[in-house]
Parts: structure tokens; sequence; C-alpha cells
């Protein structure tokens, strides 16, 4: 393996160049005594620690190394946390509901105020059982005072599992290492997945 030799300027690492000007002359070496002379240090590397914690870099430098360190980063962690609470949020294990068997999910801008339009129309046409259609499923005939009152169930699910995660996110802001971060159980507490056979 190469050795590599570099300095701090600023807090910021800088690899050495492949030729070092000195005046009118270029002087070509792989000779740490010859880097150090100008200012330039081998650098050393520590392994990135394993697990789900972040790390910042850190440099820890001697009279002749630079030691790339890494230090846990709380803020990255925390957005780290934060991020796969978004992921479960928004992922089956809580936007999913069943009926007869097969899972499936309304989202509460668009479909479940479309479905519950149109079969409040159907109600109010008096028009007979409506005509839901689930994919795996087909075509299945649902009173429309049953339906609505589904979907009314789904919605409140839907406020339950919204509660939830901005629970969850609140306590993940207020934590205050990187081990209780990786740690925080962001899965429980979630309402019971709705079952419906029709």
């Amino acid at each position: 393996m190469n050795t590599i030799f570099g300095k701090l300027e600023n807090g910021k690492l800088v690899l050495a160049p492949s030729v070092i000007v000195d005046g009118d002359k270029q002087i070509i070496s792989n000779d740490a005594s010859v880097y150090l002379r100008y200012g330039y240090k081998e650098i050393l590397r520590e392994p990135y620690p394993q697990g789900d914690i972040a790390y910042a870099k850190r440099y820890i430098e001697s009279d002749t190394t630079i030691t790339i360190s890494w230090t846990e980063d709380l803020e990255a962690t925390r957005q780290y946390v934060l991020h796969e609470i978004e992921s479960f949020d928004t992922s089956s294990a809580v936007n999913e509901f069943v009926i007869n068997g097969i899972g499936m999910w309304l989202d509460g801008d668009t479909e479940r105020p479309k479905l519950r339009g149109a079969v409040q129309t159907y109600l109010d046409k008096g028009l007979g059982d409506y005509p839901l259609c689930v994919e795996g499923v087909g075509v299945i005939p649902v009173a429309p005072t049953k339906l609505l009152s589904m979907l009314a169930d789904i919605e409140v699910y839907a406020i339950k599992c919204f509660t939830k995660t901005f629970e969850h996110k609140e306590a993940v802001s207020a934590l205050t290492t990187c081990e209780e971060l990786v740690n925080y159980n962001y899965t429980e507490g979630y309402p019971e997945k709705l079952h419906f056979e029709i």
C-alpha cells in the first residue's frame, strides 16, 4: 500500500503533490523525511466504525503523522433515524389495511376523498350497492353505508398512525446521545391493521 502524505490547512486535509516545487527545483520523492521537511505528514486512517451511528471525520496530528479518526455525529445520526421513521411510516407496515385477505392502501390526499365522494353519490342517488374494485379480488358489490363506515375506520386508523409517527419524531428530536438514537424503537405503538371481510 502506498504511503500518502498531507497537511492540515484551515482544518482541511490537503494531500501532498506528486512533485514538490521549491524555488526553481522540482522534487519527486516518497521519502517521509522529504515530505516532513516541506510540512507534509504521513496520513494514517482508522477504520470506519460499524453500526448505525453516523460518524464525522476528525484529524489527530502528531509531529510526523495525521490520523483520520472518527467521532460520533449526533445530528447526522438523528437525521438517519428520522429518515428511517419516515420510511417506516410510508411502508406497508403502517400504510395498509386488508380486504378479504388482500393488503392495500388508499392515500388520504386523493384516493380516500375520491372514493368517499363516489360512494356518497351512490347513496344519495339510491343506486344500491357500490361496485368496489379490489385488485387481486375483483369487483365487490358493497352497501354504500358499509363502505362509508369502512372509510371512516380507515381515516381514524390513518390519524392514529400519523399521531404515532409525530410522537416518535418528537421523541427522537429530544434524545441526546447517538446510542439512544440508534436504540430507539420507532416501530412500536402503532394501531393494529384493519381487516375487512366483504
